[in-house]
């Protein structure tokens, strides 16, 4: 486990840690890579975690949305009145 994830304590913050049974923005709830026309681009996903193609990960942490969320509902209704394109984002990713 340590040769794929690192030691624990110094597994990549982004990814999966194994000790602590968590993942981070890269696997689950971070930005992700897009292209020219703003569409998400489809590929190899974070640390392979998940070898079926996937949305990329762009490596700045989790999303607007996701810290959002994390800080409370407030924070949450703030974002969607700044950024009311948030929304319908949201609900595209779970269709």
């Amino acid at each position: 486990m340590a040769q794929q994830y690192g030691l624990p304590g110094s597994t990549d913050p982004d990814g999966f840690d194994p000790y602590a049974d968590t993942v981070g923005a890269g696997i689950y709830g971070g930005s992700v890579v897009r292209n020219e026309a703003g569409e998400v681009v489809i590929g190899k996903q974070y640390q392979n975690h998940n070898n079926r193609p996937g949305p990329g990960y762009d490596g700045k942490g989790y999303t607007l949305m996701n810290r959002a969320i994390q800080v409370g509902p407030e924070k949450v209704k703030e974002l969607v009145g700044d950024f009311p394109e948030l929304k319908e984002e949201s609900m595209r990713q779970h269709q």
